[in-house]
């Protein structure tokens, strides 16, 4: 029934799942075109562990990584576990449910597409955070560092840089944004630009922060800082981080854009949404996708790009660079998310060419070379790492943490 309804309702969804039904045929072996079928999703399944070496699980829990992307992928759970429990013995995780988005809802629920089912209320939030200057109950004028993860992420990305800034007297507050179990839980947080910076904005008056003394930001959440950094009176940043930045224009990661968008949209209907994580399985297969081991992760970074309003990115950059707004920048090469040219084409806003770029050569710390010394432009540094992938300061960690601490220095220190 599920099939009919989406077919009948639009052109671009019958080609979505015309793909995907093309993308079945595989699965079955033999001539037979007989394939199993879940009992909570009705989309094909492996048969049985015979074929090519897959359980009756459903398909959005079988999926492995694309080989030409595994650099990219998040590192799982078990191979962070040291590092873990060093982190945990630090810093306290904190908890706090925050209000947001009821002003957004309110117009959205009757005037955008795809917000039918939200609570015209606002959705309460819990949010998990750690906030170092609690921990050592530092001064009410310590210097605050504030970090936030991409879509997918944790605070957990940065447990390499925090414990640096730390010893420097920095408050660093870094929390967990909800994942895409959270909103199809509640049906009210579909990550859009506007409901991720509604979100910080109300998180950070709830703890109390009004300034900002460094952002640091990860892949797509360049798009919420440089809104609140613009646009929020209330909440001051002195200067900009931008880690493996999405860019200021469309990604090719987004094509075919009519799969996307057409995805996105009916990814809102609540009794589709379990389908069409199985379904994500076939496009993310045809299509060589970067994924991150977990298919609701690989969707939720789809749906955040998607509604990033991307383009409004680079004039708010440059806009940042006439202000004088002190700005660092590191990408990879090798980032399969992110192409070479739109990074290059955001540091070309921030006034540095390739020439002036910090440039590294290696695969991870033990090999790293600097291949090229870069020079700043005014208060803006680009550095760029040649075998770099989209999650570089997992392997680059020392190299992230020496330019990051530099740049700290450089532009808050100094003025102390």
């Amino acid at each position: 029934d599920l099939v009919v309804t989406m077919a009948s309702s639009s052109t671009s969804a019958r080609r979505l799942l015309k793909m995907a039904g093309q993308l079945a045929r595989p699965m079955v072996a033999g001539g037979s075109s007989r394939v199993a079928v879940s009992a909570h999703c009705r989309w094909p399944m492996a048969p049985g562990p015979a074929r090519r070496g897959l359980s009756s699980a459903p398909l959005c829990c079988q999926m492995q990584t694309t080989e030409l992307y595994r650099d990219d992928t998040i590192p799982l759970q078990k191979t962070e576990r040291k590092a873990a429990e060093v982190h945990e013995e630090l810093y306290k995780e904190r908890h706090i449910t925050v209000h947001a988005c009821a002003d957004l809802f309110r117009q959205w629920k009757r005037t955008r597409p795809g917000y039918k089912y939200v609570n015209e209320d606002g959705v309460s939030v819990p949010l998990s955070y750690i906030h170092t200057g609690l921990d050592r109950q530092a001064g009410a004028d310590a210097p605050v560092v504030f970090a936030l993860h991409g879509a997918p992420g944790s605070y957990r990305e940065f447990d390499n840089l925090v414990p640096v800034l730390d010893a420097r007297g920095a408050s660093v507050i870094v929390p967990t944004l909800p994942d895409l179990t959270f909103s199809m839980k509640t049906q009210s947080f579909w990550h859009s630009v506007e409901e991720r910076t509604d979100l910080i904005r109300r998180f950070l008056k709830a703890i109390n922060v009004r300034e900002i003394d460094m952002m640091v930001v990860h892949s797509s959440s360049m798009y919420p800082m440089l809104q609140l950094a613009m646009h929020d009176p209330e909440i001051k940043i002195k200067s900009l981080v931008f880690i493996a930045p999405s860019g200021c224009r469309r990604i090719r990661q987004l094509s075919p854009y009519w799969m996307m968008k057409s995805f996105d949209d009916w990814f809102r209907v609540p009794w589709l949404q379990n389908f069409l994580c199985d379904m994500a399985v076939y496009i993310v297969r045809l299509l060589g996708k970067p994924n991150n081991n977990e298919m609701k992760g690989t969707i939720v970074s789809m749906i955040t790009i998607m509604n990033a309003r991307y383009d409004e990115a680079g004039p708010m950059v440059c806009e940042m660079k006439r202000r004088g707004v002190p700005m660092l920048m590191l990408y990879g090469e090798g980032d399969k998310l992110i192409e070479r040219e739109v990074s290059e084409e955001m540091a070309a806003m921030m006034g540095v060419r390739p020439a002036l770029m910090h440039v590294y050569r290696g695969k991870d710390d033990s090999e790293v070379v600097l291949e090229q010394s870069g020079k700043l432009d005014g208060n803006c540094e680009v550095v760029c790492f040649k075998q770099g992938t989209h999650y570089a300061f997992k392997k680059f960690p020392s190299v992230f943490n020496d330019v990051i601490l530099k740049f700290w220095e450089r532009n808050h220190e100094a003025r102390v």
